[in-house]
């Protein structure tokens, strides 16, 4: 019998927690996801893939220039659309977080003001929405990281990076400037970072500064 009781109050808070759920706006944030990814990935590949640039520039004789520029007119273009949706749904609804639209949807909001020029405005909002739970403290850290660093500043947790034509026609890619590198594994670590910055760069890639790289 108490297995029972127990196994209806799970139910119960199940369909209570699913009922607080928006599912109009899960829908709606969850089909502009891939939209906000679309050009981000092409560029990507085109920026780490020298197979994938080579047959680009061979078939279609792109200017690689040229062609990333353009495809980041285009994603601005779709950036600037999927802000004013999110700053429509922050100014009803506030923050739409995991109790609003489910953990899985409740980053959405968060990447697509990241990748936006009017961070800043949002800031408080992105904190407030960490330090209720609503969304991971991993992505305020990149959030903070990303406001550091539009402001000449050193970033905190070594989240962001900047890339450099080379000369092999293709991008090198660096961690941008970190302060207080001793402790930066210590600080990724306490808002849930499963990685060192020495594993995360080699993941993806990157490089870290120092007296033999670019300052």
């Amino acid at each position: 019998m108490k297995n029972i009781i127990t196994y209806l109050s799970v139910c119960f808070i199940s369909l209570c927690l699913h009922g607080q759920i928006n599912l109009e706006l899960k829908m709606k944030l969850d089909s502009i996801q891939n939209l906000d990814q679309a050009i981000r990935i092409e560029v990507h590949n085109v920026m780490s893939n020298k197979e994938y640039l080579d047959s680009l520039s061979q078939t279609k004789g792109f200017v690689l220039s040229d062609f990333v520029k353009n495809l980041m007119l285009k994603q601005e273009s779709f950036d600037r659309a999927n802000l004013i949706f999110i700053d429509s749904i922050v100014n009803k609804f506030g923050y739409p977080g995991k109790s609003m639209v489910g953990e899985s949807t409740a980053q959405i909001a968060w990447l697509i003001i990241q990748h936006s020029y009017n961070i800043d405005d949002y800031y408080k909002v992105i904190l407030k929405a960490s330090k209720k739970g609503e969304i991971p403290d991993s992505l305020f850290a990149k959030t903070k990281d990303r406001c550091l660093i539009n402001h000449g500043k050193k970033q905190i947790y070594g989240t962001q990076t900047e890339c450099f034509p080379n000369h092999a026609g293709s991008f090198d890619c660096y961690i941008s400037p970190i302060k207080n590198t001793k402790k930066v594994n210590k600080r990724r670590k306490k808002v849930g970072f499963h990685t060192t910055i020495e594993e995360y760069a080699q993941m993806n890639g990157y490089h870290i500064r120092n007296k033999n790289n670019r300052k």
